[in-house]
């Protein structure tokens, strides 16, 4: 009676459908027709004349629980598919939380190949500055032989002039000369060691360059298949979206169906006389 009243046209089919009695009167003895007369209601009034036959009422209660089905069915079908899309959702947030934690240890790595690299780079100063002071040292003993040869000389000619005097003193400076000559070949030795040592860290520092240079390519490669998900994972959403809103209108575009067949039905039975009054009452 207030849904006619207050001219709520699915809610007056609702309770038809569910099988209300359409000839009860209210307190003031006016049936659901009357009141929806009186508020200008013209399509409730002429759904409760189309409802004053039998036969009518039982097609469109038939009628009501097949739009209920379709729609529970419908309802059904649409979680069954939003459900499918949240898992696989799940799953592309999974892939992409995979990808980024891949990510930070390839960076974490990254890191640790930079602070080799600093040790490395420190390493090789300190070998460039063993080197610096080890070449100082060759030529301290350079100059030491020089100014030991030039000695040998000075010498050499004094001992030419005094040789019958001072044959003793000739044999201490070859022993001299002997131990200058040792010592130039030890220095030479430690010089050529140096310069070992020196190679092996050019070399350990070209080993971390190009080892440097592998685990950039690396990370570019993951940062792109990272972006490459981010990107999947944005038209996903886009076609969740598209979907939610396909569903939206055809939910609108079947119930504006089930009206017209209603309008329709109710016109065609409109031409049918009405037979004995039959009251339900619940």
């Amino acid at each position: 009676m207030i849904a006619s009243e207050k001219g709520h046209l699915d809610v007056v089919m609702a309770m038809i459908g569910a099988g209300a009695e359409v000839s009860l009167t209210n307190k003031d003895i006016k049936k659901a027709l009357d009141v929806a007369a009186k508020n200008g209601h013209k399509n409730i009034v002429e759904l409760l004349e189309a409802c004053k036959t039998k036969i009518f009422r039982q097609q469109f209660h038939d009628m009501y629980k097949i739009k209920e089905q379709q729609i529970r069915q419908q309802k059904e079908e649409t979680e069954k598919q939003l459900q499918d899309e949240v898992q696989q959702k799940e799953v592309t947030e999974k892939q992409l939380r995979d990808v980024r934690q891949q990510k930070d240890e390839k960076e974490k790595q990254l890191q640790d190949v930079r602070q080799q690299n600093t040790e490395a780079e420190k390493q090789l100063q300190e070998a460039r500055q063993q080197k610096e002071r080890t070449e100082k040292q060759l030529r301290d003993v350079r100059q030491g032989r020089e100014e030991a040869e030039k000695q040998l000389d000075d010498v050499r000619k004094k001992a030419e002039k005094l040789l019958p005097l001072v044959s003793d003193s000739e044999t201490k400076s070859e022993q001299q000369l002997n131990n200058m000559r040792q010592l130039k070949q030890q220095t030479e030795k430690q010089l050529h060691a140096m310069k070992q040592q020196k190679e092996q860290a050019e070399q350990q520092l070209h080993d971390m360059r190009k080892q440097k240079g592998e685990m950039k390519e690396q990370i570019e490669a993951y940062e792109k298949r990272l972006k490459a998900t981010e990107g999947m994972l944005v038209t996903m959403q886009l076609k969740n979206k598209s979907l939610e809103q396909e569903l939206l209108q055809q939910s609108y575009t079947s119930q504006i169906t089930q009206t017209a067949n209603f309008i329709y039905y109710s016109l065609l039975n409109s031409s049918v006389p009405s037979s004995a009054d039959e009251t339900k009452h619940p």
